[in-house]
């Protein structure tokens, strides 16, 4: 779910309980100084589900649940670098 990064929501959660995320999903250059990026920020957080099972055990598992705050377009004004350019992150 970033540039250049397959998304993995499995390893992201397994990070912790508890993990805030920013990512770039898309970027278009405009002609005027600067570009748009689409952006998905929020937080992931995991927790164990248990549920009782009609053979008589327990079933475990991990729910995630993703608390988006933002999802949309920033405008981001590039800036005049002296010397040689350096790629956003």
């Amino acid at each position: 779910m970033q540039l250049g990064t397959p998304f993995d929501i499995g390893a992201l959660a397994m990070q912790g309980r508890a993990i805030d995320y920013r990512f770039t999903l898309a970027l278009v250059e405009t002609a005027d100084p600067g570009a748009h990026y689409f952006i998905s920020a929020g937080k992931i957080e995991t927790a164990e589900v248990s549920q009782e099972q009609p053979s008589g055990g327990k079933l475990t598992q991990i729910a995630i649940r993703d608390k988006r705050r933002f999802e949309g377009w920033e405008k981001i004004v590039r800036r005049r670098l002296i010397g040689p350019a350096c790629p956003l992150k």
